[in-house]
C-alpha cells in the first residue's frame, strides 16, 4: 500500500519506494489504446480520423499515440502477446455495437490511468 518494505529491504537501492503500485505495464493498457483505433477504422473511419478521436478522448497527445501505434504495428517493437490482446479486444461481439464497444475500452484505459 506504499509503505516502505522494512522487513526484508531492497535489493535495487534506486528502486522507488512508495507510492501507488503498478497494475499493469504500458503495453498492457496501451493495447486498449490501440483496440479502440483499431475498433473506429472497422467502423468505417480514416486512421488519421480515428487517430484523432482516441488522442482527444484519452487526452494524450496525438504524436504520442501515433508512436504507441506505430511501436504496435512493427515487428520486435512490442511483445507478440500486447499485440495478440489488441486484436482480441477490438472484436466487437455485437454487431451495430461499435460506438458502445469503443466507450467501453476508453473507460476501461481511462480507469487503469487514474
Amino acid at each position: 500500500e506504499g509503505a516502505d518494505n522494512v522487513i526484508l529491504g531492497h535489493r535495487k537501492p534506486n528502486e522507488q519506494k512508495g507510492g501507488r503500485p503498478k497494475i499493469a505495464s504500458a503495453n498492457e493498457y496501451n493495447a486498449l489504446l490501440i483496440a479502440a483505433i483499431i475498433v473506429l477504422q472497422n467502423s468505417g473511419m480514416k486512421l488519421n480520423d480515428a487517430l484523432e478521436r482516441v488522442s482527444f478522448d484519452v487526452s494524450i497527445n496525438l504524436q504520442e499515440l501515433r508512436n504507441i501505434r506505430t511501436r504496435f504495428s512493427r515487428k520486435d517493437r512490442t511483445d507478440e502477446k500486447y499485440s495478440a490482446s489488441a486484436r482480441r479486444l477490438s472484436k466487437v461481439t455485437e454487431p451495430g455495437n461499435e460506438e458502445t464497444h469503443y466507450q467501453n475500452l476508453i473507460k476501461q484505459y481511462q480507469l487503469i490511468k487514474r
